[in-house]
């Protein structure tokens, strides 16, 4: 666990202000008659805190990446400046995708999700939380009054020279409002090369996007990258003459020369009434951000099989499956098997940080095999990974489905990509093996 989560700011509010940037030697918490105390051994430090808290003081083991934390941490809390741009300024040069506000009893823990993990960063005082949330309703054109409902709201943020769209969503909880915002990143270079993609499967997915008419589903997990999947696919279609529209939950990215819609419930715009809309304006190509429901799952079928072609994606996790939850959702098997055209099963998995990965010999499937493993270093922010790649299983289909083809499309292609990481050195044996009992490979 995270010595930032130990972090008592009640404490810290002892220290002077001007003390703390030159220690070495922090308190987090008061355990009894003692003061728990992490950082390097430092004489001064430690004579200094006895006197100020009247305690006997015991160490606490803490890494340098969590000492870091703290001290950021006690500043953040000590700054007269807009807390909440600080924090948005370092999520984003770690690259985090969301910021998480979460309110408990005494404080506020702040976590950012880098390479899928969610990761305390800093701890704030409530009443610096009432401030920061008030700032950013207000900001995020929201409700500042309203703390009873959740509320969606958006803000830009200018940042080195370039600016950000953040989605902001509230919830309350029992100790408060939660805040998550969304860091929506511009510089995504969406190209069918970026993918990672076998050459079979890069043939398969140019005979996909080739196809005139059907309807082409990415599936996978939350956060596996189905969205910058097909905003890649749309880059690399944008040029042809064609009516390309798009319904989402939000627009994410921009894309010259496409007509992009943006859902409004509040105004009774969602997905199944946008994409009838939409097929009333003499599209050649939709996309629509997500099957959710029945209607529009049908809408988006019966589209594909009259001439256009329509790119969506939908939770599942295999190929296999997107069939059996289109018959779920009331979609005739007959439909299904003449709409489809394309399928793209994908996930996005950490690879390790090429400044601190090492090389080990394990065993492996009964026969000796060299791999990578990583502790983690400052660059990586001590988590032994440094971005993810995309892996995939791609299926273009060109044929009316039978049940024995239909248990074909599994995810077996995942898995060899997999094996190929780890046979590079660019994912640990953890990685691989959890990938594996996730049961992915369907």
């Amino acid at each position: 666990m995270s010595k930032v989560n130990l972090l008592d700011l009640d404490i810290i509010s002892k220290l002077p202000k001007n003390k703390i940037k030159d220690m070495k030697l922090y308190p987090v918490f008061i355990d009894k008659d003692t003061l728990a105390c992490v950082g390097s051994l430092n004489s001064e430090d430690l004579s200094y805190l006895k006197f100020l808290y009247n305690k006997e003081i015991i160490l606490k083991e803490c890494c340098f990446s969590d000492l870091n934390k703290i001290r950021d941490s006690i500043l953040l809390n000590e700054t007269v400046e807009k807390i909440e741009e600080i924090i948005i300024e370092k999520a984003i040069n770690l690259q985090s995708s969301d910021i998480h506000f979460e309110p408990f009893q005494d404080s506020i823990k702040v976590r950012f999700r880098i390479n899928g993990d969610l990761i305390t960063f800093f701890k704030i005082r409530k009443d610096k939380y009432k401030e920061m949330l008030s700032r950013i309703k207000i900001t995020g054109n929201m409700d500042m009054t309203e703390k009873r409902l959740p509320q969606d709201g958006k803000l830009k943020f200018d940042f080195n020279n370039k600016t950000y769209s953040i989605r902001v969503s509230t919830l309350p909880l029992v100790y408060g409002e939660k805040i998550v915002l969304r860091v929506l990143y511009k510089n995504h270079n969406y190209t069918i090369e970026g993918l990672n993609l076998e050459d079979s499967q890069r043939d398969n997915l140019t005979k996909i996007i080739n196809s005139k008419r059907g309807i082409v589903l990415i599936n996978g997990p939350t956060g596996s990258g189905k969205s910058s999947t097909l905003y890649t696919i749309l880059e690399s279609i944008k040029d042809t003459n064609t009516n390309i529209t798009t319904i989402e939950d939000p627009v994410e990215v921009i894309i010259e020369n496409i007509n992009q819609i943006s859902l409004d419930r509040k105004a009774g715009l969602d997905f199944s009434n946008g994409l009838r809309s939409i097929l009333r304006q003499d599209p050649d190509i939709l996309m629509v951000g997500e099957i959710r429901d029945e209607e529009t799952a049908k809408i988006a079928v019966r589209a594909a099989i009259t001439g256009h072609k329509v790119y969506t994606t939908i939770h599942t996790k295999s190929s296999k499956e997107v069939y059996y939850r289109l018959e779920e959702m009331g979609v005739e098997k007959y439909l299904i098997k003449d709409a489809i055209i394309g399928l793209v099963s994908q996930r996005l998995i950490k690879v390790l940080c090429n400044n601190c990965k090492v090389k080990e010999k394990v065993l492996f499937q009964n026969q000796e095999l060299e791999v990578c493993n990583s502790k983690g270093c400052l660059k990586c922010n001590f988590t032994g990974s440094s971005g993810r790649k995309l892996i995939s299983a791609v299926h273009y289909i060109d044929y009316f489905m039978t049940e024995e083809k239909l248990n074909n499309l599994s995810n077996k292609q995942m898995l060899e990509m997999v094996l190929s990481l780890l046979k590079k050195g660019e994912i640990s044996l953890d990685v691989y093996e959890d990938f594996i009992k996730g049961e992915y490979i369907i």
